[in-house]
């Protein structure tokens, strides 16, 4: 039996991208291939193993309870995980779910076959440490591309990506400036300058930013 490793699952609103505000029920998986200075990832968390069955239960219990209608897959990084697509297809089976959202950093693939496709939107932070490439894989599934403005990052990192989208598929770009450690809990000042001014220089770019740590939510 397949078995995944979850930090938690939690009930709280969507903080950044495209679905900000939104109500979600997020699922957090412990452990990522990369390792940037940034990350959200409590490193002092640990995982649980849980079946590929018994997480999708779980979730289907907290939407009808809920009646909310959006999961998001988070970490970490989803992708890695055993079982990742076979949770993603049962998901998508479950009719009352509109949207799943799937935070990945674009490192691993994904694929799967289903009528219900339309409703996986993967949200796609590509990382300096990995020089902001992507799988070749997730491309068709890539519905917004956010980037943490680091002292590296340039338009030109950005182009290079989105050059191999197709025509017809519009994808939303999010300019997101770093958050300082907890040590100090706030934005870094220098990121959102440069988000600001690259926003401006090029308007397919959107200034993004992390809106549940300003309301202290998780």
């Amino acid at each position: 039996m397949t078995k995944m490793t979850v930090s938690k699952i939690f009930e709280s609103i969507q903080g950044e991208g495209a679905w900000l505000g939104v109500p979600a029920i997020f699922v957090r998986f412990h452990g990522c291939n990369l390792a940037c200075d940034f990350c959200d990832e409590n490193k002092h968390e640990f995982g649980q193993e849980v079946s590929v069955n018994n997480l999708v239960n779980e979730l289907v219990r907290r939407m009808e309870r809920t009646g909310w209608r959006h999961i998001v897959l988070t970490g970490g990084e989803p992708l890695i995980q055993p079982g990742i697509a076979e949770v993603v297809e049962k998901l998508l089976n479950y009719d009352p779910l509109e949207i799943l959202q799937i935070e990945t950093n674009g490192t691993t693939g994904l694929r799967f076959e289903h009528p219900y496709h339309y409703k996986a939107w993967a949200s796609c932070s590509p990382k300096e440490v990995n020089e902001w490439k992507i799988h070749d894989e997730l491309y068709r599934y890539i519905k917004e591309l956010k980037y943490v403005v680091t002292e590296k990052l340039t338009a030109e990192n950005i182009y290079d990506v989105i050059k191999d989208f197709r025509h017809e598929h519009y994808v939303n770009i999010w300019l997101q400036p770093m958050w300082l450690p907890a040590t100090q809990n706030r934005v870094d000042l220098n990121s959102l300058v440069k988000a600001i001014k690259m926003t401006k220089e090029d308007n397919t770019f959107r200034l993004g930013f992390q809106a549940h740590k300003y309301w202290n939510i998780e």
